[in-house]
């Protein structure tokens, strides 16, 4: 019976890897577009699906498979912008996501570069219904979840409410054949990454997996060492009790005789001291009239009370952006305005930095 079914579970294997294969290769080309941050370019993005689509929201919703690819072109792409630049985008264009599993994915996408990308990386964001997504650099796959909410939440930094600028979500939300969309086009494909580029990142995976396990050879080292100092704590706690037994019933305490050796005191009635009245000092009359120095002290300190109970205000009325807290994120906002008599605020202006 055994061998009879061996064929039927290869061809069984061999179908269904080809539909696979056959559901990813259908994919089209939505639209591409050029990802810059303050002027400079940083990659290529192309956005596919099984047919073409320009409703943000009719995407998002659409459970089949779905693609987004980056392309490279700065020459150096740190790990501290890379992080800061997906956090910002995700925080910006997404709700705050309560879930910790969706959360800690997305910690684990924006924080997993240990080197700077440079030039022909090529990082692949994929749904693959209804496996779920996935995300690989260079063809090395450094994650796999099993629904599309993580890549939804990515999407989200194109084609949400604030993409990196209008130009880039129209293109990618919309097919064009433009001299523009021809030359983006025929960079993407010029794009290419090396064996040594896929390399590093298989290296990085195996670190991160070292560590883990380091990690948790220690945290069961230091387990055992606890219960062993536990075990030695027992036993010593069980040998001193046993000798303050053995001890107890050697040693008999003859009970001492009690002896009276308190005396009351006699008592004494203590004369009192005569003191001399005090004379009463004479107070001096303060000068009603008040001046320039002393209004302008009073001036200075009710100012400085003033500023003092703005300031603890402000500080009171200050929220942390839960995105923010979520990523570890600090930073600085200036803003300046003007308040009246009244405390109303009025002309309040954001100091971008």
């Amino acid at each position: 019976m055994g061998p009879a079914k061996m064929p039927f579970i290869k061809a069984f294997g061999f179908i269904f890897c080809f539909t696979l294969t056959q559901a990813a290769s259908a994919l089209t080309l939505n639209g591409i577009a050029s990802y810059e941050h303050l002027r400079k370019e940083f990659y290529i993005a192309a956005l596919y699906l099984i047919e073409p689509i320009n409703q943000p929201d009719t995407i998002l919703a659409n459970n089949q498979s779905k693609r987004m690819a980056i392309k490279g072109t700065t020459k150096r792409w740190t790990p501290r912008r890379w992080s800061r630049m997906w956090q910002i985008d995700i925080a910006i264009n997404n709700p705050f996501a309560s879930d910790d599993e969706l959360t800690h994915q997305l910690m684990m996408f924006t924080g997993f570069l240990q080197e700077p990308l440079t030039a022909g990386d090529e990082i692949i964001i994929e749904y693959l219904a209804p496996k779920g997504t996935s995300i690989s650099i260079n063809n090395i796959k450094i994650m796999q979840t099993a629904s599309d909410q993580l890549f939804n939440y990515l999407l989200n930094v194109w084609i949400g409410k604030l993409p990196p600028s209008g130009e880039f979500k129209r293109r990618i939300l919309t097919a064009s054949n433009d001299p523009h969309s021809q030359d983006l086009k025929r960079r993407f494909n010029g794009i290419n990454y090396t064996n040594a580029r896929s390399q590093l990142i298989s290296s990085w995976i195996r670190t991160r997996q070292e560590a883990k396990l380091a990690a948790l050879k220690a945290q069961s080292d230091a387990l055992a060492k606890a219960l062993a100092q536990q075990e030695q704590a027992t036993a010593l706690k069980l040998a001193l009790e046993k000798q303050a037994r053995q001890a107890t019933k050697k040693v008999v305490v003859a009970k001492p005789k009690l002896v009276k050796t308190y005396i009351t005191p006699k008592k004494t009635i203590k004369k009192k001291k005569l003191t001399k009245q005090k004379k009463i000092a004479s107070v001096k009359v303060v000068s009603k009239t008040t001046s320039k120095t002393q209004i302008d002290a009073q001036d200075r300190y009710y100012l400085d009370l003033y500023r003092w109970e703005l300031r603890r205000e402000i500080r009171s009325a200050i929220r942390y952006p839960p995105w923010a807290q979520r990523f570890g994120q600090k930073g600085v906002v200036a803003m300046t305005f003007t308040v009246n008599r009244q405390a109303q605020v009025s002309k309040l202006i954001h100091e971008d930095n």
